[in-house]
């Protein structure tokens, strides 16, 4: 081939060459990126008596609502029922097939619950979630979250009804001291005696339902009886010489000294009552009266503060931690939903929201020791007493009943059907060979 050939080749591969190397020419845009898939949209039931509750009905539906802005592919739908019937309703709705996806319940539901299969097992929530998780909560509040060494609940609010509120004008018009009365049984027996004249009664003794009845004297009995936790403990130690000296100087605070109004006769509202306008000076409850007493009666506002728990001789000073907790409904379609909307509802800025405009306790230990809790009039004294001596309300399948049948016995006693120790024991013989058989 002849040279002037061989260029002429060498320049038409250069050009084809050449033109291989720039990009074609396009008219197209850049592809969009990928969006994901619009979620699903999902409606979960949630069913509380809190929902329907005058303080705080308001706040668990701004949750709620906050919850549903975060979330727009979840509707939640509210189910408001009344206390007294939760459990009925709640049980009524299993057997039926229809239970709701997120149940707000008292936490010693949660072991009846647990035990009878009807809500789900969350030890994989908890796993998923890893151990920081678990141990933001306050040990007591684990306790209460579990049955059988699993768990079934989230905790949410803590709760404990084991001090004594006094109404300040009139300890101040008997010529008492707040810090000093209830440093003894004696003298808390001898200040009430003192507030008790005509109409006016040092307090109001609530013993006309199973629940404000017991969950009141339980603490009593376990100042000398020793824990009252789990069944094998109320088999052994809730009619020890201990448990039947603390009933008796319960019993006597109406048989004999006459510092309250007839017990059997006084609810929560009544109980309440009492207290809001005057008529009994000390209130045996928890830290969520603030809001209900102000509420009651605004001119209380600022005249009545909590002070520890008296305890009987020989006794050690504790209390009974019962709680508000989240359980998911079982066989739910939406658990996952039901738990994103249980943690929704339990962050420490609503944990402390609830505190401050409620009164319930947090129950992440991270709370309860902050200075800004700690060191309140109010919430730091129940704080204290959760962490130092909170026990958690009986683990047992049959707490209902056993209570029940304390109760029963309870109001034989003060009506004067049973002396105490008889009473305490008529108790003790059902539970332990009905019962707890």
């Amino acid at each position: 081939m002849k040279p002037s050939r061989w260029i002429a080749v060498a320049l038409v591969l250069a050009v084809m060459f050449a033109g291989c190397s720039k990009p074609a020419p396009t008219d197209s845009k850049p592809a969009p990126p990928t969006q994901p898939a619009p979620k699903e949209k999902v409606s979960i039931r949630f069913q509380s008596w809190r929902l329907g509750d005058p303080t705080s009905g308001p706040l668990y539906k701004a949750w709620i609502e906050q919850f549903q802005k975060a979330n727009q592919h979840i509707t939640v739908e509210q189910e408001a029922v009344p206390n007294a019937q939760r459990l009925e309703k709640y049980t009524a709705q299993v057997l039926a097939g229809s239970p709701p996806d997120l149940v707000g319940l008292s936490a010693g539901d949660v072991v009846q619950f647990a035990g009878l299969g009807q809500v789900e097992n969350l030890d994989a929530f908890y796993k998923k979630e890893g151990k920081a998780f678990e141990d933001q909560f306050a040990q007591v509040a684990l306790a209460l979250s579990k049955h059988n060494g699993s768990y079934f609940a989230l905790t949410h609010e803590l709760s404990t009804a084991d001090a004594i509120w006094y109404n300040l004008d009139a300890l101040k018009a008997a010529g008492l001291d707040p810090k000093d009365v209830t440093t003894s049984w004696d003298k808390f027996v001898a200040a009430s005696k003192k507030l008790t004249a005509g109409d006016k009664y040092g307090m109001g003794m609530r013993g006309k339902d199973v629940t404000g009845a017991v969950s009141v004297l339980w603490t009593i009995l376990t100042q000398k009886a020793g824990p009252l936790v789990q069944e094998a403990e109320i088999k052994q130690n809730l009619c020890s010489p201990g448990a039947k000296e603390a009933f008796k100087s319960y019993v006597e605070l109406y048989t004999v000294h006459k510092v309250t109004p007839n017990p059997v006769d006084i609810d929560f509202t009544l109980q309440k009552q009492l207290f809001a306008t005057g008529k009994t000076a000390f209130l045996h409850q928890g830290s969520w009266m603030k809001s209900i007493i102000e509420q009651d009666n605004p001119a209380m506002k600022g005249n009545f503060l909590p002070i520890p728990l008296p305890v009987i001789p020989g006794g050690k000073a504790n209390s009974s931690v019962d709680a508000m907790s989240f359980m998911i409904g079982k066989g739910s379609k939406h658990p996952e939903e039901a738990w994103q909307l249980a943690k929704f509802m339990m962050t420490k800025e609503r944990q402390m929201e609830n505190l401050e405009k409620v009164g319930f306790l947090p129950a992440f230990k991270e709370l309860l020791t902050d200075p800004k809790v700690q060191q309140d009039p109010i919430f730091g004294l129940y704080a204290k007493i959760i962490l130092e001596g909170g026990l958690p309300r009986p683990r047992s399948v049959k707490a209902n009943e056993i209570w029940t049948a304390v109760h029963v016995e309870l109001q034989n006693a003060l009506m004067g059907k049973k002396a105490p120790d008889a009473a305490l024991e008529a108790a003790c013989t059902k539970i332990n060979t009905e019962i707890l058989k």
